[in-house]
């Protein structure tokens, strides 16, 4: 297997944490994903937009303020521009302030507009009820989402204007647990489009082996041995003229993984028809951005979208002007674009517009085609989020001043004030999660009622804490590692009351290991030496790190530093002796744990230490620093004194 290429880290492979390194597809360079087929109801999805383009009807693009509602926004708007230029289309997209998900002021807006085809992203499968209107109407609805589906008291005939395209409702459960962010159902239901379109979606394969015929549609699975479906016949000389595959391993997948053969055939359908590629190569950093900022899982299909989208897989993408000028905006490197980029400084700069109120300042950049109005509005998107940053602090520092409120012997952390800012509640919850080890929910006062968000900790299944007691909200929506809410200011103590209560059930059983299972960390020694170039490549080729693939920290034992220097005041930055001069040390509030060396800092030299951290190339370089890499420390713990040492052994000597 290819994993055995690696220098460094050829070892991973040994760790319970990786061994999904050796899945076949985890360092393919090729489009290996699953069938569009697989996603129920897109068939009649392509099919509701086909008659809408054909009869120059007016399309509705409704939109979560989130990021991967945003991405998907856009991917959509985006093709369909292309596919018709002349097509009208009313875009919008939900922003803080709004009801979660669908609502009666949307629904009437699109009245207004008179929209045929209506299409809602990233939200609507727990609304569904409030389309009653539309489709008594006859209005073509097409829902892209990835939420928990709430279908059961809906009458069926409301599915004949309906394409729920939600791989939650998949009959085949596949390697990411059906877990895939709208802006991945996004791009695969504009494969589908294009495949359709292409006749490629309708045709049939088959396989022969072992005296059993396998059958496919464009890579979906069908069964095997069907009668009257001969299909075009593979053979693995077929795919060995496409893929680097050896014979016993194409095999052993034809006979214990059939559906993983689909994911082959579905990626000659796309890069043999160049028109098709060029599509996925648009869209794919557009997709990628979506799916790591709603942290599905990292495996399978959704690790080669993320792949594509990072640049790493052997077809490059074609990034659309919009995010040209973000990634210019923020000094963001394309060509070593990695997850740690997307998460940490992309996904929240667009998050900003919709949690202050702005959702349109997102698009506007992302839509815009002229690159120099694109840069102008990335400049006004950048300055948002500075706002952005200064309520976060602002709320951050109310928290600080009231942690004393928060029961912390309870297995949920639970806050509200009244003085608490709108529009960050999310990352505060998070930040709670991060800090308490317990799932957390946030609250804030917003207007006529209180909108809260509710994080994860551990594996706890959020929104199913929830759905029991729904009848306390006015509205909400959500997944199993995030949710969001609107209630009224008299039920914020009763819900923690019973949040209390229900937390006892999902939080028992969560022991120290399995919290330790959770961890999106995974430890790895080297020495100082190891890191550069060569380090750098191979974590290149394990990239995306996240939710299924651990980020590695690196952990350099009993080592010596040396050119420390403060800066901002709290932070410090240093080399490490014996590692590459060029390797910038990054401590990020150092002070707040060693809050005696401020003074005094020619004193940390003196000793020997354990450092713990990641380590990348420095986005910077070479335009604004002479530090071609970068090590962030995420803890150091002091060893012996040198001096102290030196003593000793001068004692003994004389």
């Amino acid at each position: 297997m290819f994993y055995h290429q690696l220098k460094i880290l050829k070892d991973l492979s040994l760790f319970e944490e990786f061994q999904h390194i050796q899945n076949h597809d985890f360092f393919t360079d090729r489009l290996l994903i699953h069938s569009p087929l697989y996603l129920p109801d897109i068939e009649k999805g392509i099919s509701f937009l086909n008659e809408a383009l054909k009869n120059n009807q007016k399309i509705f693009i409704f939109g979560d303020r989130d990021v991967d509602g945003i991405t998907s926004t856009v991917i959509l708007y985006d093709f369909i521009t292309i596919l018709k230029p002349n097509v009208q289309i009313v875009l919008k997209n939900s922003k803080d302030g709004d009801y979660y998900g669908i609502h009666r002021q949307i629904i009437e807006e699109i009245f207004t507009t008179e929209s045929e085809c209506i299409f809602f992203l990233d939200m609507g499968s727990s609304h569904i009820q409030y389309l009653k209107d539309l489709v008594n109407f006859k209005k073509k609805i097409i829902i892209l989402d990835h939420h928990i589906p709430q279908i059961e008291n809906i009458p069926q005939d409301y599915f004949l204007q309906i394409a729920l395209i939600n791989p939650l409702l998949q009959k085949i459960v596949l390697e990411h647990s059906n877990r895939i962010s709208t802006s991945g159902i996004t791009l695969k239901f504009i494969l589908g489009y294009l495949l359709n379109e292409s006749k490629a979606l309708q045709k049939l394969q088959s396989i022969s082996y072992s005296e059993k015929n396998y059958y496919f549609q464009n890579g979906l699975f069908l069964g095997m041995n069907l009668e009257n479906q001969p299909g075009t016949q593979l053979s693995f000389f077929d795919f060995r003229k496409h893929f680097s595959l050896d014979e016993d391993f194409f095999q052993d997948l034809v006979l214990k993984k059939p559906i993983e053969i689909g994911k082959y055939i579905t990626a000659l359908s796309i890069e043999m028809r160049e028109n098709i590629l060029n599509f996925a190569k648009r869209y794919s950093t557009l997709a990628a951005i979506g799916m790591l900022a709603d942290q599905i899982p990292l495996v399978g299909e959704n690790r080669t979208i993320i792949k594509l989208g990072l640049g790493t897989l052997k077809y490059k993408p074609n990034l659309i002007e919009g995010l040209k000028a973000l990634f210019q905006e923020i000094n963001v490197n394309f060509g070593f674009l990695n997850s740690r980029d997307i998460s940490w400084t992309i996904a929240p700069l667009l998050n900003a517009a919709g949690r202050m109120g702005e959702t349109e300042k997102a698009l506007d950049v992302l839509v815009e085609k002229n690159p120099m109005k694109a840069l102008q509005k990335a400049k006004i998107l950048s300055n948002l989020n500075s706002l952005r940053k200064e309520r976060t602090k602002r709320n951050q520092q109310i928290l600080e001043n009231n942690e004393h409120t928060i029961d912390q012997n309870q297995n949920f952390i639970f806050f509200y004030h009244k003085e608490a800012e709108p529009g960050v509640s999310g990352i505060m919850a998070s930040r709670m999660a991060e800090k308490f080890k317990k799932p957390a929910i946030w609250i804030n006062p917003e207007g006529e009622y209180a909108k809260g968000s509710i994080r994860s900790w551990g594996g706890v299944n959020v929104l199913e804490m929830l759905l029991p007691i729904k009848n306390l909200f006015v509205d909400l929506g959500g997944h199993a590692e995030a949710a969001g809410f609107t209630i009224t200011y008299e039920n914020i103590e009763k819900l923690k009351e019973e949040i209390f209560k229900i937390s006892q059930k999902f939080h028992s059983g969560l022991n120290e290991a399995f919290l330790r299972e959770q961890s999106p960390y995974f430890e790895y020694s080297i020495k100082p030496e190891q890191l550069g170039d060569e380090l750098i490549s191979d974590l290149r080729k394990l990239e995306p790190f996240g939710n299924g693939n651990p980020e590695i920290l690196f952990l350099l034992k009993s080592v010596r530093i040396c050119d420390l220097e403060i800066f901002l005041e709290k932070h410090i930055k240093f080399k490490v002796v014996r590692a590459l001069s060029t390797i910038e040390f990054i401590h990020w509030k150092f002070f707040e744990e060693f809050s005696d060396s401020k003074n005094d800092l020619e004193s940390l030299k003196h000793f020997r230490w354990d450092i713990i951290g990641t380590f990348e190339r420095n986005p910077y370089f070479p335009s604004f620093t002479n530090s071609k890499f970068r090590f962030y420390v995420k803890k150091m713990n002091k060893q012996e004194n040198l001096d102290n040492k030196l003593n000793v052994i001068l004692n003994r000597t004389f």
